[in-house]
């Protein structure tokens, strides 16, 4: 029997759990050939951990598309959920008297990622475990908590799985932080470990502390390490050469880990390191083949040259149909071989490139004849000489010729003659962007192509097959793409972005160019009849007649060209084009500005196109949108330049594609993919005047039903060492070294394909090829798919749970839930908190009785009722106080206290009791329940938001917050500014903020947890502004000049969560000498990366360029380090202070004079 993919091992005595096949399983050290036993079944299990006394395991698991944590007995039967909040739960610790459990939770997150420890308090005496209390342990952002006694124990932060959460050999800002009590939580200091890059997975043996490091100067560079809690030296006693240590777990005796599929046990006392041979029967049920739905993983789409026929890539599969009836047909290659790339030729055969191995990365197939009826034809190699070594991105077929045109992912242009078995390179990309948008003429003597000149400018350049010559077409100064030939090759369309039309932005003095494309054409030959000036019309000749079919029937005969048998061009076949001064006969339709795409040329030359109106990057905003809403605005187009008209064909249309005759389109809109002649409005009535069911599959209303057509069965052993190669061949070809930084990459991919045949579902997959990644040993390198399945966050949200935005507690006076605090952010907007909005009453002291008619109890609450309820209206029953508090939190607030517990068993309310704590006086509490003794009855109608959604109201409280105390303690004349991230959000918010605070006398820059992104040089060209003058009007106060300068002084707050973009911000702040730095170091990676679309529609995240600063040290790697240190310390939480903002507020104050 095949060895399984172990992962994620606990152990207690005698008996090691592990995770398989995404369940928990149990084996019996002491019976070593027995098979080991399946606890759960079809639970997505993501972590699992024994009870001290071994009779439960807590287990996190897949609920609803988010992480919740549950418990099953050591001995199997029926789980318990006990959370059910949807925020994303995760199991970490038991809690030393097995009465409850350690969890990390996102349900107060205010970043989406910064996890916070929890503690549940459980009743296992029950026939039915019950929830009895759940409160936040108040350390601020943490994951990990290591516990010795009551008054002694460890709060980690970032320190889960770092070689793979970050990668191996980190030493960046994450480095993993050990927060050290003596007190029970009262106070912490930091445990500063010597001898390790990094510091994971801290746990106490017998009082002992034992992390997972790494020291590059050692021979097994990852370990086991034993801290010395006098010296703080770290001391490896362990390690493994080939794959790295992960998920080590104890039960205070011993230490297991995974390492490479396999489980071992450590004794920390003779540092002795054993194998466990464990036996695993796998039911491989996530091994079976499956089906998939066509249009949700279809890549590719097009015609053959008669439009008669289809051909897709399905999944990496090539598939042909007839367009609404006849079989549908899958072309292969060789097993294991994955299509990425597919073409009708001139001819109707098919031609296909497959991805092949490490030594032939790809290899061309074509059909073996023109297919008859009588006769199957297959696939067959074509021999080339020479094999195409990167990724074709297009393909483009000759319309006369058996020859292709490809254009690689390493900017090659490729002109493949398939009969004679060559390949030559025509042209190799100059910039970034390369080269795109290739397009044959109508008697394919010319190739027109698209070429990056620049980041932000292109030329269109034409290669002469007669002649073998390059023409450059536009002179490579604006954005020029999409060139497209008419049928006669009199004039070569093409969209170019050169209508620099300013548009004054509303909220600053500023100006954009958010619609600058147009359509123009280069006009070939000096007689080409004009296209702006339409012949006469007799007055018989209506305008009616556009919408008929003798402008498409006319014209038929002449756009069919013969097919040549040859490859010689003869100067009759057509003229040639004039390339003397080609770039000054450039001609622009008479269509408005806009945002062009997908443009061609009918038989009939007619010119198709879709226009799609600008938008906000933003989707959630003051309308009612979902992140899931995939709807595009675009419109399709056609103008008839003998008509010079524009008329709309379609809506909701994103890419339009022409067969090789140019007489028949393809087409995507909300009802599915579309066949239609070519520049023809679909029509709603057929010849005998009766109605068009245009969302029924047929010939009338041209829609193809792909899915029920198309039946495509995937091996996910055949697909897994697909994506594996494939994933491999996209780093080796388009990583920023060329020497993969000396990394032996074949290597690297020898070792983790060994391990394929051991995996039984896809998590496992994603275990392996993840590490794989992390091998290069740089940042952004990354594998992500739908996140139900695999992530590395150990903590999800769940995408269909609702929640109220609100924090609340069980009274047992009024037998509901008392607000204790609401979430408010933007009341106005959609993602605002639910229970701010105008038309909702429900205060801080109301108590919530029941959701949708069902009772709230004890054991059953608000979260409990809302599963489900995401973005659904819900009816809440609540008891509105007689008198309403002013205040947005009752004054208190509860933290699990670590005071001795008892070990006898208790009641529930003796639990509950010893197990919470009032940080208030407990007279706030009895004044608060006094208040509310007065009740209304009331209901109010209110719309339960995502989890994922509640973060953004949470974070706009948070800045709200923070400013507060910035002006506060800054006396009015300092100004605070957070941005959350580098792309959209991040560059409304700084804008949102900084164009009033930069009035104030000092300036507070945040850009702790920011994610990165790209816009850092648009922020900074802000902060940069140097005051050069005022104006001084007669009735108010002086402006400064430029607007919104910054003339006093400026802080920027940096942290670990400060990362890649907004590292670059933060060192650019520091040479250009803006203010002082204060904070942590940051999360050292700063490379540029290229997203990758894999054949399973998960995506691969390459970097591509690595940056460096100028006459400054690196960052990656290493991370930007502040002018003043300043951390967090767990207690800090929960004094609710902000050490990093007071010590920016003293600076401030300081330079300020104050």
């Amino acid at each position: 029997m095949t060895e399984a993919y172990l992962r994620l091992p606990h152990i207690n005595g005698d008996q090691v759990l592990f995770i398989c096949e995404d369940d928990i399983w149990t084996a019996d050290l002491k019976y070593p050939g027995q098979y080991s036993r399946r606890i759960t079944n079809g639970h997505a299990v993501r972590r699992a951990l024994f009870s001290p006394d071994g009779s439960w395991i807590a287990f996190t698991s897949m609920v609803n598309g988010g992480t919740e944590v549950s418990i099953v007995r050591t001995h199997g039967g029926p789980c318990y959920q006990v959370t059910c909040s949807g925020t994303g739960n995760d199991v970490a610790a038991w809690s030393p008297d097995g009465l409850g459990i350690y969890i990390r939770s996102l349900e107060h997150s205010i970043h989406g990622e910064d996890t916070q420890l929890w503690h549940l308090q459980l009743d296992l005496c029950s026939p039915i475990p019950k929830l009895l209390e759940r409160l936040p342990l108040g350390f601020g952002t943490a994951d990990a908590i290591a516990i010795d006694t009551h008054l002694h124990f460890i709060i980690g932060r970032h320190t889960l799985d770092t070689p793979i959460r970050q990668w191996k050999g980190y030493q960046g800002g994450r480095c993993g932080f050990l927060y050290e009590t003596m007190d029970a939580g009262k106070s912490f200091s930091e445990l500063k470990i010597k001898g390790t890059t990094y510091t994971d997975w801290p746990l106490f043996v017998q009082g002992r502390l034992f992390i997972f490091g790494e020291n590059p100067q050692a021979s097994l560079p990852s370990s086991i390490m034993e801290v010395n809690l006098q010296t703080k030296e770290a001391i490896a006693i362990t390690g493994h050469s080939d794959f790295y240590i992960r998920n080590p777990a104890t039960d205070g005796k011993s230490i297991v880990y995974q390492s490479g599929g396999n489980i071992y046990r450590l004794n920390p006392e003779s540092h002795t390191v054993q194998r466990l041979h464990i036996k695993c029967a796998q039911s491989m049920r996530h091994m079976a083949p499956f089906k998939v739905n066509a249009s949700d993983e279809m890549t590719h789409c097009s015609l053959s040259p008669k439009g008669d026929l289809m051909l897709a890539i399905v999944r990496g599969q090539v598939v042909t149909l007839p367009l609404w009836e006849g079989p549908t047909r899958v072309w292969h290659g060789e097993p294991h071989h994955v299509a990425v790339a597919a073409c009708f030729l001139f001819d109707a055969r098919v031609c296909c490139i497959f991805q092949s191995d490490i030594k032939r990365p790809f290899v061309v197939y074509v059909e073996m004849q023109q297919p008859t009826t009588a006769e199957l034809t297959n696939l067959k190699p074509a021999d080339l000489g020479c094999r195409i070594k990167s990724q074709p991105m297009e393909l483009v077929p000759h319309p006369h010729v058996p020859i292709v045109a490809i254009v690689t992912d390493v900017m090659e242009l490729i002109l493949v003659d398939i009969d004679r078995h060559s390949s030559d390179i025509l042209d190799t990309g100059e910039a970034e962007g390369g080269i795109f948008d290739i397009a044959w003429s109508a008697d394919g003597r010319y190739l027109a192509y698209a070429s990056a000149t620049s980041q932000y400018t292109s030329r269109l350049r034409c290669y002469d097959v007669k002649t073998g010559k390059l023409h450059d077409m536009t002179p490579g100064c604006y954005w020029d793409t999409n060139p497209y030939f008419d049928c006669k090759s009199q004039y070569l369309y093409f969209l170019s972005c050169r209508e620099y039309e300013p548009v004054e932005d509303n909220l600053q003095m500023g100006f954009s160019f958010t619609e600058s494309g147009k359509i123009f054409f280069i006009k070939l030959k000096e007689e080409a009849s004009s296209i702006l000036q339409a012949p006469p019309r007799p007055p018989y000749d209506s305008e009616s007649e556009d919408d008929g079919e003798d402008d498409y029937s006319s014209s038929s005969s002449d756009s069919e060209p013969k097919q040549r048998k040859g490859r010689t061009w003869k100067a009759n076949d057509v003229s040639d084009i004039d390339f003397h001064k080609v770039t000054r006969r450039v001609g622009c339709l008479p269509v408005g500005t806009g945002n062009y795409s997908s443009l061609c040329v009918t038989s009939d030359d007619n010119v198709v196109y879709v226009r799609t109106p600008p938008s906000s990057e933003l989707k959630n905003g003051t309308v009612d949108s979902d992140d899931d809403d995939d709807t595009i605005d675009g419109v399709l187009y056609a103008y008839i330049p003998r008509r010079k008209k524009e008329r709309v064909l379609g809506k909701n249309v994103e890419e339009v594609t022409l067969s090789m005759n140019r007489r028949a389109m393809l087409f995507e809109d909300d009802s599915g993919y579309r066949v239609t002649a070519a520049g023809q409005k679909l029509q709603e009535e057929d010849s005998d005047g009766d109605d068009i069911d245009l969302d029924e599959p047929g010939a009338s209303s041209g829609l193809i039903d792909v899915d029920t057509r198309i039946v495509l069965q995937i091996d996910p052993k055949v697909e897994y060492a697909a994506l594996l190669l494939q994933s491999w061949c996209a780093y080796q070809r388009r990583f920023w070294s060329n020497d993969m930084g000396g990394i032996d990459w074949s290597g690297v991919y020898r070792q983790y394909s060994a391990l394929l045949n051991r995996i039984s579902c896809r998590s496992e997959f994603a275990d392996i090829i993840a590490e794989m990644l992390t091998e290069t040993r740089t940042s952004h390198a990354y594998w992500t798919c739908d996140e139900s399945v695999y992530s590395t966050a150990p903590v999800l949200m769940s995408s269909s749970h609702g929640v109220l935005g609100c924090d609340c507690i069980w009274s047992a006076e009024f037998s509901g839930y008392q607000v204790t605090s609401i979430v408010h952010g933007d009341s106005w907007r959609l993602i605002g908190g639910p229970l701010v909005k105008v038309d909702v009453d429900i205060q801080v002291g109301d108590i919530l009785v029941s959701i949708n008619g069902q009772p709230l109890t004890q054991e059953i609450n608000p979260s409990d009722r809302l599963q489900y309820a995401a973005g659904q209206e819900v009816l809440v029953h609540y008891l509105k106080a007689k008198k309403r508090s002013d205040d947005d939190s009752i004054g208190y607030r509860r933290y699990y206290s670590f005071e001795k517990r008892e070990q006898s068993p208790v009641s529930s309310s003796q639990q509950i009791s010893s197990s919470c704590k009032d940080d208030s006086k407990q007279t706030k509490s009895s004044k608060l329940q006094s208040r509310s003794k007065k009740i209304i009855h009331s209901v109010a109608r209110v719309v339960a938001i995502k989890p994922a959604k509640a973060v953004f109201p949470r974070y706009r409280d948070w800045v709200q917050k923070n400013g507060e105390i910035v002006s506060s303690l800054g006396r009015g004349a300092i100004g605070y500014v957070h941005v959350p991230d580098m792309e959209e959000e991040g560059f409304a918010e700084f804008h949102r903020y900084f164009l009033v605070e930069s009035r104030k006398k000092a300036l507070i820059v945040d850009i702790r947890w920011n994610n990165g992104g790209f816009v850092s040089h648009l922020l900074l060209e802000k902060l940069s502004r140097q005051l050069l003058g005022y104006e001084v009007p007669r009735l108010y106060g002086r402006v400064p000049f430029p607007e919104h300068t910054m003339h006093g002084p400026m802080v920027l707050l940096i942290d670990e969560n400060t990362c890649s973009d907004a590292e670059v911000l933060a060192k650019s702040f520091q040479q250009l000498e803006l203010g002082t730095v204060i904070g942590k170091r940051t999360w050292g990676g700063v490379m540029y990366q290229e997203d990758v679309d894999l054949i399973d529609d998960s995506t691969l995240s390459i970097p591509t360029s690595s940056y460096h600063p100028i006459q400054h040290p690196d960052i990656e790697n290493v991370g930007v380090t502040p002018s003043m240190v300043v951390g967090i310390l767990p207690h800090h939480s929960r004094e609710g202070r902000d050490p990093q903002i007071e010590a920016a507020v003293n600076i401030c104050l300081e330079q300020l004079h104050m």
